[in-house]
């Protein structure tokens, strides 16, 4: 593990990392802004959003740990990897909840 921290050219796969998890959370941003701006009674207006928040949490933790391993922040990427697992868990929790409600 030491040995993946220290990589000289750890520059490359971080960026790639950073650069995902930012198409991610753009991904979510636009999810949820369209589930947002449903109608109030339209069928899986709350699934949209939740479907949308994940890509947002998940995309954005993705990016923060990334950062973390770029710059040597090992409480960055702690918790980017906290958050982002907590976060997708739990959203994926209450999409489900949704689809079973049948909203």
């Amino acid at each position: 593990m030491e040995q993946m921290w220290e990589l000289s050219w750890r520059l490359y796969p971080a960026a790639v990392l950073v650069t995902a998890g930012v198409a991610l959370s753009l991904r979510g941003v636009i999810l949820t802004s369209r589930g947002l701006c449903l109608p109030v009674g339209t069928a899986r207006k709350n699934q949209t959003w939740v479907g949308g928040l994940r890509f947002l949490l998940f995309g954005t933790s993705l990016a923060v740990a990334a950062a973390g391993w770029l710059w040597h922040l090992p409480a960055l990427v702690a918790a980017g990897l906290v958050i982002g697992f907590e976060e997708t868990l739990e959203t994926s929790i209450a999409a489900h909840a949704l689809q079973e409600s049948g909203e």
